[in-house]
């Protein structure tokens, strides 16, 4: 591996910009990305590697890649990419859309106070160490189907969707058939859309505590094997109030479970 650094810092006053191709050419190199402060223009695109660069279909990306504080004008194509050191996106802006499909995580992977303003779209990728969303801000639809995530993973204070986009059947938070290995956090998360959680598992202590819940929430068969906990949840659409509930039909529960708001159904409690 490359032992050579890609290092542009600017300043919170004064962002440096950045054309994505240096971006990618340097992260193919097996460059050490170190990127603050920028203004990154155009799509940060992996769909046209050369097949050298591939094993066994997925890219692998050997160096680690930081681009903080900064701003992604473009959209971003990473999927099917295998990232065997830390990524880190910390307070960026991603104006375009996010395909991270398909994608491995090998390292720490960190998108706190991230915001995403298109479609986000992290499906069946598996997230090998500790991950954070935390305080991250998800403008339009978002799909974490089918994930596996190995360490712990929080998205608390994370923000899913706008008030205009409550009902929307496009812009909702997917996390169905999700396994979550270690803890999951989303307290004081803020679900303004409609939330999928069916048939996710849950292996570690999962905390919902003081999250607010604006569309309908599915839970149905989920699976909870360690302790719950889903208390002070807020419900607050007043105006579709009909809308607003929590189905944890089919959901089995195997620790300890604090609950409120909830509709049951059938559940299996062992």
């Amino acid at each position: 591996m490359s032992s050579e650094i890609f290092s542009f810092r600017g300043t919170q006053d004064n962002l440096i910009t950045i054309p994505a191709s240096d971006v990618i050419n340097a992260i193919l190199k097996g460059n050490n990305v170190d990127i603050e402060y920028a203004i990154i223009t155009g799509d940060l695109d992996m769909r046209r590697i050369t097949s050298s660069a591939k094993r066994n279909g997925e890219t692998v990306i050997s160096g680690s890649v930081k681009v903080d504080y900064s701003e992604i004008l473009g959209n971003l194509y990473f999927e099917h990419i295998r990232f065997d050191e830390n990524l880190s996106f910390k307070s960026t802006v991603f104006n375009g859309g996010v395909d991270f499909r398909l994608s491995s995580f090998k390292g720490g992977t960190s998108f706190e106070s991230a915001t995403f303003n298109g479609h986000t779209d992290f499906r069946s990728s598996d997230f090998g160490c500790d991950v954070s969303f935390a305080e991250s801000q998800f403008m339009q639809g978002i799909r974490f189907k089918s994930c596996r995530f190995e360490g712990s993973a929080d998205y608390s204070s994370a923000v899913f969707g706008t008030a205009s986009a409550t009902h929307s059947t496009i812009n909702c938070a997917y996390f169905d058939s999700a396994n979550f290995r270690r803890d999951a956090s989303f307290k004081l998360a803020n679900f303004n859309v409609n939330a999928f959680f069916s048939a996710t598992v849950f292996q570690g202590e999962t905390d919902f505590r003081s999250a607010t819940f604006k569309g309908i929430v599915d839970f149905k068969a989920a699976m909870f094997d360690g302790n719950l906990y889903f208390v002070d949840v807020n419900l607050d659409d007043r105006a579709y109030i009909t809308d607003s509930k929590i189905d944890m039909s089919f959901a089995t529960f195997k620790k300890c479970a604090v609950l409120g708001n909830i509709s049951f159904g059938i559940c299996t409690i062992r």
